[in-house]
This record gives C-alpha cells, sequence and structure tokens, in this order.
C-alpha cells in the first residue's frame, strides 16, 4: 500500500508542477510576465575636446572664439552611453569677425567615428553670427566600460 501512495505523491508532483510551468508560459506568452533583458554595456565619454583651425580677428580673437576647448561638467559630461550606439554633440557657436567664414569639415579621432552633421557641411557663418549651431552625429565604439573623451578637430576658413 505505501507504494501507491508514493506513486500518487509523484504524480501529484508532477501535475503540479506542469501545470506551474504551463501557467508561466501562458502569463509570459500573454506578457503579464517579462523576462528581464541583460544588462546594456556602456562606457563613459569623460568629455568633449575641440580644436579649430582658424584664423583671428583683427582685434586677435579666434574666427569661432577659443581655438581648444572641452565640453566637460557644465555640459554634461562625463556621460554613460551604450556601447555601439550613437551619440549626438552640439557645438553653439559665434563668428566674432566681420566677415563670413566657412566651417569647412570636422574630424573625430578613433575610436570614434563622425557619421553626420546637422546642417551637413560646409556651412557659410555670416558675421555677427552670435547663435550658430551645429550636431554631430557620433558612433560610440564597442569598448565596454572604457572611459574616453571625443576629440573633434574643426576645419574652417
Amino acid at each position: 500500500m505505501r507504494p501507491r501512495i508514493r506513486q500518487r505523491a509523484i504524480t501529484l508532483g508532477i501535475l503540479v508542477a506542469t501545470l506551474v510551468v504551463v501557467l508561466l508560459l501562458v502569463l509570459i506568452g500573454f506578457g503579464v510576465l517579462v523576462l528581464p533583458s541583460p544588462p546594456s554595456k556602456t562606457m563613459t565619454v569623460s568629455a568633449v575636446d575641440f580644436t579649430l583651425q582658424q584664423g583671428t580677428t583683427s582685434q586677435g580673437v579666434g574666427w569661432f572664439g577659443a581655438s581648444e576647448f572641452s565640453y566637460t561638467g557644465a555640459e554634461g559630461y562625463p556621460t554613460e552611453v551604450a556601447v555601439g550606439s550613437t551619440l549626438v554633440v552640439q557645438w553653439q557657436f559665434s563668428n566674432f569677425d566681420t566677415v563670413g567664414h566657412t566651417i569647412e569639415q570636422v574630424n573625430v579621432t578613433g575610436p570614434f567615428l563622425l557619421l553626420h552633421s546637422d546642417p551637413s557641411l560646409p556651412i557659410t557663418v555670416p558675421p555677427g553670427t552670435d547663435d550658430g549651431r551645429i550636431g554631430f552625429t557620433i558612433q560610440v565604439p564597442n569598448d565596454a566600460g572604457a572611459d574616453l573623451a571625443i576629440d573633434l578637430s574643426v576645419s574652417t576658413s
């Protein structure tokens, strides 16, 4: 008689386990239960460093201001970004000269990649412009855990 009770207990246990698995699969199928996704891998963009190849005004000021400057804390850096994603860096600038100047091209040093700018380059900036803006869309490398600065080199004429 004991083997019969043991057999019923095993059968009941298998039945209950099967029902629980089926119920969980149904809840997952209807989106009630969501399986957690693996954490995304990130890297840190510590700063954005700009170098402008530019001339100077008659007062000795760079056409677009300082020839070297960095975006750091006040501009939101460092920032964590998902590896392989894109990041848009906005450059707000002024033309301090009395004549127009052209922003010819921008280069980014590796491992970052410049995908495009908005507006597309080259652009001519009229004299006295104080609200110019260009957005650079940059591909982030797949260096999980890295802490890197983006170096942008801007050519002007």
